[in-house]
Formats: structure tokens, C-alpha cells, sequence
């Protein structure tokens, strides 16, 4: 069948599997008369039959999206630590201030505990217990200041 013809049948949508077959045999040559150019193009686009990109530009293709993908990714890692930094310092945040708030809570219970009596319900026994009490923190007082001019002296 002639070439012009199965072009004309394929534009119509009317060729099968083997004539496309022959279409696609005819436009993988490279020697194509004249005048079909365009046919050309278009049925090595069609069919995928175009030429093979040199292996110095696949190479160098290669290489720059290899580049564009670590880019990617290593942005990807940052907004994850980022993310991951913000999120650990609410989360100690919250942790400082729940701990605060407990530990307000049972400094409140235990100054509740510390608060006492009177001991002494007559006030001449609890000042005569506290003179007592103060005489004696002297006594050790002076003698530790008395023992420590000794040394001075020496």
C-alpha cells in the first residue's frame, strides 16, 4: 500500500495495527522524501520515535535535577526541623508552666502545714522560754567571736 494513502487512512482514524506498524517502520528511517517533513515530525512525536537527546546533555540533565531534588529535599529537612523545633519548645513550654503550677499548688499545702500554735498560752512563760533561749545563742556567739580574736592575736 502506498505511504500517501495509509497517511490519508490514518487521519481518518481507518488504519489498524499492522498499518500503523508500516507508518511507524517508514518514519523511524531517516532517509523520508521530500514534502513530508511535517508528517515526519509529527509521527515520531505521535509514535515516540524521536531522536535520543546526545549523552552529554542526558548526563548533564541528569546532574542538574539531581541537584534540584537535593535542593528539595534538604529544604524539606530544614522546614521539618524547624517545625520540630517550634513544637519541642511549645511542648517544654507547657511542661515548665504545668510544673510551676503544681509545684505553686503544694508550696501553698505545705506553708498551710507549716504555720503553728502557740506554744505557751501565758505570755510571761513564752517571753521568759524566749530571753532563755536568746542568752544562750549569745554565750555560744561570744565564744566563738572570743575564740576567734585569739587566733587574730597570734
Amino acid at each position: 500500500m502506498d505511504i500517501k494513502t495509509l497517511i490519508t487512512k490514518f487521519y481518518a482514524g481507518e488504519t489498524n495495527e499492522l498499518e500503523e506498524l508500516e507508518l511507524i517502520d517508514f518514519f523511524s528511517k531517516d532517509d523520508i522524501p521530500e514534502g513530508m517533513e511535517q508528517e515526519k515530525t509529527f509521527f515520531r512525536q505521535y509514535f515516540g520515535l524521536q531522536e535520543t537527546a546526545p549523552k552529554d546533555l542526558k548526563q548533564r540533565l541528569d546532574r542538574q535535577i539531581s541537584g534540584w531534588n537535593m535542593v528539595e529535599k534538604s529544604s524539606v529537612r530544614k522546614i521539618r526541623k524547624l517545625s520540630l523545633r517550634w513544637s519541642l519548645g511549645i511542648a517544654a513550654s507547657l511542661l515548665a508552666l504545668v510544673s510551676l503550677g503544681i509545684f505553686s499548688m503544694q508550696q501553698e499545702n505545705k506553708s498551710s502545714f507549716a504555720q503553728q500554735e502557740d506554744t505557751y498560752s501565758n505570755p510571761e512563760d513564752a517571753y521568759k522560754e524566749t530571753s532563755k533561749v536568746l542568752t544562750l545563742f549569745s554565750e555560744s556567739l561570744n565564744k566563738g567571736l572570743n575564740s576567734i580574736n585569739k587566733n587574730d592575736k597570734k
